[in-house]
């Protein structure tokens, strides 16, 4: 039993040339009311090739296992946002402010990032497979975007213009990454650092967010009543949630979904946990302001509105 609505995204899955009319307006009006709900829902039945996941999780997991001197060379640059992140580096959430780091390591990943920060030397075709997967969920997340316009009422263009760089080219002046994020269990016998969490609570920047899991229990998303509420893993299905831009763009008819990672209770608070993230953003500099003409928000451009919450939203 879960809170979080399934969505059969068939009428229009990436294996379809086009819409399936029959079916379309459901299709539209399950996302309409998974936005504007708790802003969360599961994609089934969405087209994006279940063994290009498997073969990503299957080379994320040889990396994590490499040692650390060799992940080392593929580290984020001062100041970048591409690369690898090692354990306990990243404190995301901003309560409470002194807790400890989340219990995770990551690596995110664009189509522009140097080369050198790809771990094809370590892993054969690490680059061909990161690229397939980024490009399948790039196809996904147009498709939701093409939905969204048929939910608004909104002319056809207006979304997909804030997303040129991922619509019309491959990552042209827009931040849309992949990460990669490896959660160690922690040994059968002892308790996690107190306070700490596999990644603290948080809203996504972007405009939607894929996330696709492992079969390992830990997941969480806060309901509009400020209930923390499991997201139990779902085989072959996308996570998708609403964003920070998406929420502004609508004026708030849309939410974004806050979310957390969290030792479970049971076997799986001592097993490894993996997902793959899908940050669907608008261009950089699109300007994020609300669709509808109002002045609920004052316009500003999407990379100033992405800096300005990730400020806020990581300890120091």
């Amino acid at each position: 039993m879960t809170n979080v609505p399934v969505i059969d995204f068939s009428a229009y899955s990436s294996e379809r040339d086009k819409v399936d009319p029959e079916k379309l307006q459901k299709l539209v009006g399950d996302i309409d009311s998974a936005f504007r709900t708790n802003g969360i829902a599961y994609m089934v039945n969405h087209g994006v090739p279940r063994e290009q996941i498997d073969e990503a999780f299957g080379h994320f997991r040889q990396f994590t296992q490499l040692p650390t001197e060799t992940k080392q060379k593929y580290a984020r640059e001062e100041n970048g946002v591409v690369g690898y992140l090692g354990l306990e580096t990243e404190n995301l959430g901003t309560s409470p402010s002194n807790k400890p780091p989340d219990l995770k390591e990551v690596y995110n990943y664009d189509p522009n990032m140097k080369k050198k920060l790809i771990f094809t030397d370590e892993i054969e075709n690490a680059d061909k497979t990161l690229y397939t997967v980024w490009n399948e969920l790039r196809k996904q997340f147009i498709r939701v975007l093409e939905i969204i316009t048929l939910a608004l009422n909104i002319n056809d263009n207006v979304l997909l213009n804030l997303h040129k760089g991922i619509v019309e080219d491959v990552c042209k002046n827009n931040h849309t990454q992949l990460r990669y994020a490896f959660y160690p269990g922690i040994p059968e016998g002892t308790e996690p650092k107190k306070g700490q969490v596999r990644f603290g609570e948080h809203s996504d920047y972007g405009t939607v967010s894929f996330v696709v899991t492992d079969e390992v229990s830990g997941f969480e998303f806060q309901s509009t009543s400020g209930e923390w509420l499991a997201v139990p893993p779902m085989p072959d299905a996308l996570i998708m949630m609403g964003c920070n831009s998406l929420q502004r763009f609508t004026s708030e008819r849309y939410r974004a979904a806050p979310h957390r990672g969290v030792f479970s209770e049971g076997q799986d608070r001592f097993t490894d946990r993996q997902s793959i993230v899908f940050f669907g953003c608008p261009d950089d500099d699109a300007i994020v302001e609300s669709l509808d003409g109002n002045q609920k928000y004052s316009p500003i451009p999407f990379l100033k509105y992405a800096e300005q919450l990730f400020l806020g939203n990581f300890n120091k």
